[in-house]
């Protein structure tokens, strides 16, 4: 194999997957002074509102007076709306970060299929990866290490952690953040390893900014420690992203 086909395949999935981790904690980074923001704007304008709520409410209380049969004040609406919003956007922020989630899961999973790919083609081997019975992350694993024979860092943490995130990314992905029944092991284990995102009493997931920047990295970590087991197949390595 030429030092040029070498150099191809490391700077090839891995090298575009650290930069889309770079690109995607920027845009973590954007949402989250976005969301942040709009909140605190809504946040701002209901503590101006509070204190003439309060004087209208003991008004009303020291008069004896049904509020069910006070008409709402223009006062009232505004805040009603602004309490309301504040709800969406809060909503709004959950699927947003889940979605950045999914998407650097996607990246991952993209990567991984395409070195097993380019590994195929270079070497002529004729099984392909989509010729195993695994699917995703597994299979790409499978292919490089029994079929290439190339070193894989599945015993590291990060591996682990992952292994963990496709299981949270599978329910999110094919049933969303609701849990309908009791979880599963592979679930459990999951909500074990990320118990911050996980919520007792609404039994769902609730994604937050810590858990899409913790993927991240775990992402990006993973992936330098792929490529550092390579050493021994590739000579040449580039400066990767930090």
């Amino acid at each position: 194999m030429s030092d040029e086909i070498e150099y191809r395949i490391l700077t090839g999935p891995l090298s575009w997957f650290l930069l889309e981790l770079v690109l995607l904690r920027e845009t973590v980074e954007t949402v989250e002074n976005q969301i942040s923001s709009e909140l605190g704007e809504i946040k701002r304008e209901l503590g101006e509102l509070e204190p003439h709520l309060d004087v209208k409410w003991a008004t009303e209380d020291a008069l004896d007076i049904q509020p069910e049969l006070v008409e709402p004040s223009e006062l009232e609406n505004r805040y009603a709306e602004l309490d309301e919003l504040k709800w969406a956007r809060a909503q709004h922020a959950k699927i947003l970060r889940a979605a950045l989630f999914l998407a650097s899961y996607a990246a991952l999973e993209q990567c991984l299929d395409g070195l097993a790919d380019q590994w195929q083609e270079e070497r002529s081997l004729t099984l392909k990866p989509s010729d195993l019975s695994d699917r995703g992350i597994e299979r790409s694993k499978a292919y490089l290490t029994k079929v290439v024979g190339m070193p894989f860092p599945s015993g590291s943490s990060e591996w682990g952690r992952i292994r963990h995130l496709r299981t949270i990314r599978n329910q999110l992905a094919h049933e969303g953040p609701r849990l309908g029944r009791p979880p599963g092991s592979q679930l459990r284990a999951a909500l074990k390893a990320f118990p911050e995102i996980f919520s007792e009493d609404e039994q769902q997931l609730s994604i937050s900014k810590e858990f899409v920047e913790e993927a991240i990295h775990t992402f990006n970590a993973f992936t330098n420690i792929l490529v550092k087991e390579h050493t021994e197949l590739l000579e040449q390595k580039p400066k990767l992203l930090e």
